[in-house]
């Protein structure tokens, strides 16, 4: 826990700042649009997660830092988010975005 309100610090200093949770990406999309329409000042998101978010077994633990979720977990968190499929196969058309963005 931070001894100081990182908050109210950068709000005292100007900045714009925005709260959201990183598990929801309507937030991060609409707080990255804010963040973009305000050009008078820098904006801080902050963003509040949890750790290992939707691995039933290792959620909030330390488990997830730093070490794989091993298979079986691995096979509940995408079940969790709704996941099917090959996770490591993805549309085409997320491979020509990133090939795009390598030629500049």
């Amino acid at each position: 826990m931070s001894v100081t309100n990182q908050k109210q610090k950068f709000i005292s200093m100007g900045w714009d700042v925005l709260e959201i949770d990183a598990h929801n990406e309507n937030e991060i999309i609409d707080a990255v649009e804010s963040a973009k329409s305000v050009t008078n000042k820098p904006t801080l998101i902050i963003s509040k997660s949890t750790i290992g978010k939707y691995a039933p077994n290792k959620e909030n633990t330390s488990g997830v830092h730093g070490s794989p979720l091993g298979e079986n977990e691995f096979e509940l968190f995408l079940q969790n988010i709704g996941f099917s499929g090959d996770p490591f196969i993805h549309d085409s058309e997320i491979y020509s975005y990133f090939d795009e963005k390598r030629e500049r």
